[in-house]
């Protein structure tokens, strides 16, 4: 059996060994990164970036139905179509498509009549329907998860509509009143 010397542990010891020595350079370019890191966690966490991205590049609309894009274009909705869209958007945690119509004048839109096409299939991350018809004007679609980029198949929708009617485009809402579209 092994005898345990605890005193013997410390005797090579210097007393200069346990004072305070200031931290390193190394030492505090490593604690601030440490420190940069876990802020960036948490304020990823309490704010997503999916969320903080979603609302830079959509348009909420204004207490007017309206909204500006940023080609100067000015979308404005009737009272009775953005709340079709609105409510929609709260049914479920499932996307819906929906057909809207209306005028274009210049760089003015007018979306004041719409249509919901057959659906075929529907989950939190897609939505399968009946193209929408050639007077269309705007192939809307939601993204309940609050992501408002367009998908490489929702770009593929865009130009399969656009061929039936070049003023077309296409709209996201992903927001009760956050909306991004897309038009070449």
């Amino acid at each position: 059996m092994r005898e345990h010397h605890d005193h013997h542990v410390f005797l090579d010891l210097d007393e200069a060994d346990l004072e305070d020595k200031p931290p390193s350079l190394l030492h505090k370019i490593l604690i601030g990164l440490g420190a940069v890191f876990m802020t960036f966690l948490l304020l990823s966490y309490l704010f997503p970036l999916q969320k903080i991205g979603s609302n830079l590049i959509s348009e909420r609309v204004d207490d007017t139905y309206s909204l500006n894009l940023e080609d100067g274009t000015l979308i404005v909705f009737s009272e009775n179509v953005y709340n079709l869209l609105s409510a929609t958007y709260n049914v479920d945690d499932k996307e819906f498509k929906v057909c809207l119509k209306g005028s274009v004048d210049g760089s003015l839109i007018t979306l004041d009549d719409y249509y919901l096409p057959k659906i075929i299939s529907r989950t939190f991350m897609m939505v399968r329907s009946e193209a929408c018809d050639n007077e269309t004007i705007v192939s809307m679609h939601s993204h309940p998860s609050g992501w408002c980029y367009f998908s490489k198949q929702d770009i593929r929708s865009y130009e399969n509509l656009k061929e039936r009617n070049p003023e077309a485009f296409i709209g996201l809402i992903c927001g009760v009143d956050r909306f991004n579209f897309y038009k070449e």
